[in-house]
């Protein structure tokens, strides 16, 4: 004689059964999406140059988001004994169009500074795009862009470093980022609670 097996009582309604299924496919999914976008919206470039007699410190986002005001800061030390007229340019090294600098040029910091004096500047950078135009293939996901030059009382302008900082190959990666940790942070609430509804309706009937 044959026994047929009980079918395990279902614990959870057809709605819940296809949003657990959708969730399934769509955790995973939003994971990684959110580690795509998130490697071209937190990572930082920091650097110091030691270029006698300055100490230059730099730090800027690693890219640079297109149509999006961004901020880099930079920091000069006079490591001299006496007072000298500094001025830090940077400048773009190719033909990406963008906007560098300080009150509208890309002469970043100028002034005096004396016998150890520290000053600060926060540069502003901007790197338009239009589709419409043709510009997205010059900007997009160009790195290596800007090169830091500077010049010590009046003298001709000296390298300091090409940066290898760039803009992203995707427009607004921050705003992407939030909105797939957002759905993210929703479906995982969501789960939790469907999940602790179903345990706690077991319990009850167990009690």
């Amino acid at each position: 004689m044959l026994f047929r097996r009980k079918r395990a009582p279902k614990i959870f309604s057809p709605v819940q059964r296809l949003l657990l299924r959708i969730s399934v496919l769509l955790v995973p999914t939003l994971t990684l999406f959110s580690l795509f976008f998130g490697n071209f919206s937190l990572p930082r470039y920091s650097n110091q140059w030691e270029l006698a007699p300055l100490t230059i410190l730099l730090s800027s986002p690693y890219y640079f988001a297109a149509n999006e005001e961004e901020i880099m800061r930079i920091a000069v030390r006079n490591r001299n004994s006496k007072e000298i007229n500094v001025s830090l340019k940077i400048s773009a090294r190719n033909s990406a169009l963008g906007f560098i600098g300080h009150d509208g040029s890309n002469l970043v910091f100028r002034g005096a500074l004396q016998d150890q004096e520290q000053k600060e500047q926060v540069v502003k950078v901007f790197f338009p795009f239009d589709y419409g135009k043709g510009y997205a293939n010059d900007t997009l996901g160009k790195e290596g862009m800007l090169v830091l030059l500077v010049s010590v009382d009046n003298q001709p302008d000296t390298q300091v470093a090409e940066l290898p900082m760039g803009v992203a190959p995707i427009p607004a990666p921050r705003l992407l980022l939030n909105g797939s940790l957002t759905m993210l942070s929703g479906f995982s609430l969501w789960f939790i609670k469907e999940w602790w509804d179903v345990v706690k309706k077991e319990l009850e009937k167990q009690g």
